[in-house]
């Protein structure tokens, strides 16, 4: 599930309420992409969202450079 605007829009706020709720009747999970703001990551969490990924977490890195920094515990960059 695609993300924008969720916590300040209401019509994109109740098909997110939507998606999750039908997603947690027949037991999928799911991910909540192009979560960029608090607001935004708040807002899933408070739905039972637990699975997001997005530019508030971190910039997209190369698979080798992200392996390095998993595996040094480092920090991803900004």
């Amino acid at each position: 599930m695609f993300v924008r605007d969720i916590a300040r829009e209401p019509t994109r706020a109740a098909i997110t309420r939507a998606v999750l709720s039908v997603a947690s009747e027949l037991g999928l999970d799911v991910v909540a992409e192009g979560v960029e703001t608090i607001e935004e990551r708040d807002f899933l969490l408070e739905l039972g969202c637990r699975g997001m990924q997005g530019y508030l977490f971190g910039r997209p890195v190369p698979a080798q450079e992200f392996e390095s920094i998993w595996t040094d515990g480092g920090e991803l960059p900004e």
